[in-house]
């Protein structure tokens, strides 16, 4: 299962990037598009650097975790209401979670473990890419 986490990974962080080659050329918001570039820089170096492979998986799950949040919350800068409230809420969320395990990780670690408290970084990035795939696809066949 871990060979097929990292192919994931690596596909994943290999479409982000093809993805946001294009979102730039269609809106042209480095705010938003530096923040996701770097998101898929972090998704191929989790996909090559597996976790025993340290610093570098540590590395690329900074990369992935934090320009996640940010790309989240900035992309408020392209959608609208209500979606951009759960976008910021989202990278937000996976932020804090971030900032609170590193700075002050017996506030949640023991209560949810290392696991759970990656999920709650994870999870709410993950529910914002989806989200934000739904909402352009459905402007951007709209406006045709």
């Amino acid at each position: 299962s871990a060979s097929i986490f990292n192919f994931t990974m690596l596909v994943i962080g290999l479409f982000i990037l093809i993805a946001s080659y294009f979102q730039h050329k269609y809106f042209k918001i480095w705010l938003f598009s530096i923040p996701l570039i770097l998101f898929g820089v972090g998704l191929v170096g989790i996909g090559i650097f597996p976790g025993n492979r340290s610093p570098y998986h540590g590395i690329s799950s900074l990369l992935a975790f934090l320009s996640g949040g940010i790309a989240a919350i900035f992309s408020y800068k392209i959608i609208s209401t209500p979606f951009k409230y759960f976008a910021v809420a989202f990278g937000l969320i996976g932020i804090t979670t971030w900032v609170i395990v590193v700075f002050a990780p017996s506030l949640i670690v023991p209560f949810i473990g290392l696991g759970g408290t990656e999920r709650w970084i994870v999870y709410p990035i993950l529910l914002w890419l989806v989200g934000l795939g739904g909402y352009l696809m459905n402007n951007l066949s709209t406006q045709r």
